[in-house]
């Protein structure tokens, strides 16, 4: 399970292979791109075997083969960091002798090429160390001295706050990566003249009936961007009926998700087994009251006092109408 909603969106994001293809095609040389067979790239298992090696929620590993020689592979790398890491050209090496280490096992006589990427969504540059040489005491004197380097490895950074949007979205042609990448690069907030773009990108994946892929990046904006902030999904709306009822119901499950770890904290610490129960129940309820809230404003008295006493069925069954119905009476009506 991923840690962070920026884990979660990043590996969203980069488990679709063609994503991938043009994360790396912006990174690295064009002739670099075309020696390699792309019809090859697979995701690589990164499950941890080695002991005292961590591997974090973010870290994607594709491999694919090299058009000049079938039995040679690449693997990339690609991890998320919201913060400069020191040691994260340390961590890559880890990584990166632990699958040399799992593929010789096999049988293998040569190692593959490694290529870390990561991909970078805090404020300008990457401070850290990007050479493995800078964390290596004396290893730039020993270089100066033979003149080529003794120990290397080198990060390739996006540092997407350096990115224009408009060139992000040159890189590709899903809206979903565009969108995604716009997103942690904003943390899920557009600028104010992006509105409309960040818009029509959402309405081309409804369009495409990429229901999966609104659902991560609404959710990603949901749980980063500030509550002020959301009006830019009025005008999303605009564009995409099918959106604006995911979005609802994505906001409806971020709420009750609130309200289920609220009631599970408080049943912990009075040491009552039904404080998850409660939870759920506090969630759904709050959920209703916020998705009637945001769809027509402040919830009535009387219909505030029957949120209040209903039971779980009923309170479920006026959240699902609260996604779509046409006015605050038809969320509760007949009831």
């Amino acid at each position: 399970m991923t840690r962070t909603p920026h884990d979660a969106l990043f590996k969203r994001l980069f488990s679709i292979p063609e994503h991938v293809r043009d994360e790396v095609a912006a990174l690295l040389p064009a002739s670099v791109v075309e020696a390699i067979d792309w019809e090859t790239l697979r995701q690589e298992r990164a499950e941890v075997v080695a002991p005292g090696l961590e591997m974090r929620a973010s870290d994607v590993i594709y491999r694919a083969r090299l058009k000049d020689d079938g039995e040679a592979l690449v693997w990339f790398a690609f991890e998320h960091q919201s913060t400069p890491d020191p040691m994260m050209a340390y961590r890559m090496l880890r990584l990166a002798v632990w699958l040399w280490e799992r593929h010789l096992a096999g049988g293998a006589k040569r190692l593959p090429l490694f290529v870390p990427i990561v991909v970078f969504q805090g404020p300008g540059q990457w401070t850290a160390p990007r050479r493995l040489s800078e964390l290596i005491v004396g290893a730039g004197a020993l270089e100066r001295a033979l003149g080529h380097p003794v120990c290397e490895l080198v990060l390739i950074v996006d540092a997407l706050s350096l990115v224009p949007e408009t060139e992000i979205a040159r890189r590709t042609s899903s809206p979903f990566l565009r969108l995604g990448l716009w997103a942690l690069r904003g943390r899920g907030v557009p600028m104010p003249n992006r509105v409309d773009a960040w818009a029509d990108a959402l309405a081309e994946l409804a369009r495409q009936r990429k229901g999966g892929a609104i659902t991560s990046i609404l959710r990603y904006h949901l749980y980063t961007a500030p509550l002020e902030s959301r009006s830019w999904w009025d005008r999303a709306a605009e564009r995409s009926r099918a959106g604006e009822e995911r979005y609802m119901r994505t906001l409806a499950d971020s709420f009750i998700d609130e309200g289920r770890e609220e009631g599970l904290k408080r049943g912990r610490a009075e040491g009552r087994e039904e404080g998850r129960e409660e939870g759920i129940a506090l969630g759904r309820a709050d959920a209703l009251r916020r998705i009637v809230e945001r769809r027509f404003g402040a919830v009535p008295d009387d219909f505030a006092a029957r949120i209040e006493s209903a039971d779980h069925a009923t309170v479920d069954r006026w959240l699902d109408r609260a996604i779509d119905a046409a006015s605050v009476e038809g969320v509760f009506a007949d009831d």
